[in-house]
């Protein structure tokens, strides 16, 4: 018996639907890059029943039930016929598509998480399988085509849209909602959240490098490098320093080396060849 209808879900006949959905945007992908009809077969299949088959290859829980029950590769199917011979007409549906196809992903984040649920898997495990479900078959007709995964590349809501309905799915989960109203509200929000990225143009973040800003952060809070500071000891005699008639202030280092014991530095004179001066006088005059 095919997984989806052991589980207490919406009606099986809205998965079909959801199949054909994605295999008609996979077979119009193909139409529009001159595909053959095994091309065109080929993407319809892979984007209609890409998410499913991924769910329950990870699962592992028996064999995929898109090769258990016809009507999923019949749906597929289906979806290829209509994409090989009304390429121009599903072109000019284009909106009204867009609005099943948030449908459609609504419901494969609905099927993965409660799949993963129903195996008594843990919380993050259904949000990624959801996630899995329902960006799976894009992410498979784009590796046919030769493509970068538009799911992984900046634009409007899609893996996103995805994830948000699988934590909505799980928190109502934990909740105590009944299964089929769970699965109602996470369509709903994937379908809402879906169609108010593409009316508005939200389109999902890309890295932001916060490198420079860190740097810039930590180079403005480094601590200043200790440099002990030495205070030597002044003459405090200004009256005697008058009396003597020096022109050498109580200030000057050289009298509080005095003071030390010491000898002051001989002065070093610039702007002349001639050599320095043995001594200085008291009275700061430069012998000849």
């Amino acid at each position: 018996m095919a997984l989806d209808t052991v589980l207490p879900s919406v009606p099986a006949w809205s998965a079909y639907l959801a199949v054909a959905v994605g295999g008609v945007a996979g077979a119009s992908h193909a139409a529009r890059r001159g595909f053959d009809v095994i091309g065109v077969l080929g993407l319809a299949a892979a984007a209609g029943l890409g998410g499913l088959l991924l769910r329950d290859v990870l699962l592992q829980k028996g064999t995929p039930v898109v090769l258990t029950d016809p009507r999923y590769l019949l749906s597929a199917a289906f979806a290829a016929l209509l994409g090989f011979f009304f390429a121009r007409l599903i072109s000019k549906l284009r909106r009204l598509l867009l609005g099943l196809d948030a449908l459609a992903m609504g419901l494969f984040v609905a099927l993965g998480a409660s799949a993963a649920i129903f195996f008594g898997l843990g919380v993050v495990p259904a949000i990624f399988l959801g996630m899995v479900t329902a960006i799976g078959g894009g992410l498979l007709r784009d590796l046919l085509s030769g493509e970068a995964p538009a799911v992984l590349r900046p634009g409007i809501f899609s893996g996103v849209a995805a994830l948000i309905g699988a934590i909505v799915f799980v928190g109502l989960y934990e909740l105590g909602l009944a299964t089929f109203w769970n699965q109602i509200a996470t369509i709903a929000t994937v379908f809402v959240v879906r169609i108010l990225a593409l009316w508005r143009g939200w389109e999902s973040p890309t890295p932001v490098d916060m490198t420079d800003r860190i740097s810039h952060v930590f180079a403005h809070a480094r601590v200043p490098a200790f440099r002990p500071h030495v205070h030597l000891p002044l003459h405090r005699g200004g009256a005697d320093t008058e009396k003597s008639g020096s022109s050498v202030s109580a200030d000057d280092p050289r009298t509080a080396l005095a003071d030390l014991g010491e000898d002051p530095p001989a002065p070093i004179w610039v702007g002349d060849n001639s050599p320095a001066p043995a001594a200085l006088p008291d009275d700061g005059e430069r012998i000849e």
